[in-house]
């Protein structure tokens, strides 16, 4: 919605969370969850590694259309100093109302993903993975990340030997 600047696209994002539940519904009559004892784990991983492709692609195409860094967070990072209401019309104003949007939305969200680690080493791990992927394959993937590591770590992954101070 802020690079393409297309009515159409922004009036059809109007309509996420109807789509959502139309996507679990279908989900449900498809594999009701009493008719299946078993795990969704497999069901849970491929929703993330697909979040994690189609965010990645779409952050990395943007970048790479783009390639000029001062356009990049003319787009992308908010103003410190809000607009001069006097001067600004309704389009930078909605621009700067996205940017801070975008980071009210995706920096807790990137901020929650430590509440996963299990210890301290877990938190620096997790906090370099959010810098790095945030940049490399945007904010959407590098949560995705996260939670596809935490999906694998709850699910039986080898916990980290002990080591024993004796």
């Amino acid at each position: 919605m802020l690079i393409l600047r297309d009515p159409v696209v922004t009036a059809a994002w109007q309509f996420f969370p109807a789509w959502m539940w139309v996507a679990q519904a279908a989900h449900l009559f498809i594999r009701p969850s009493s008719h299946y004892n078993t795990s969704g784990y497999w069901t849970v991983q491929a929703t993330f590694i697909f979040t994690f492709i189609t965010s990645a692609i779409s952050h990395i195409a943007a970048v790479w259309a783009i390639k000029d860094l001062a356009l990049l967070r003319d787009l992308y990072v908010p103003p410190i100093v809000p607009p001069d209401p006097a001067t600004t019309n309704l389009q930078l104003a909605a621009h700067v109302f996205f940017r801070w949007d975008a980071v009210f939305t995706m920096g807790p969200s990137l901020l929650g993903t430590l509440w996963f680690a299990r210890n301290a080493k877990q938190v620096v791990l997790i906090t370099l993975w959010n810098v790095i992927a945030t940049v490399v394959v945007g904010p959407d993937a590098a949560v995705s990340g996260v939670l596809l590591w935490r999906e694998w770590a709850l699910n039986g992954a080898p916990e980290e030997p002990k080591v024993s101070k004796e």
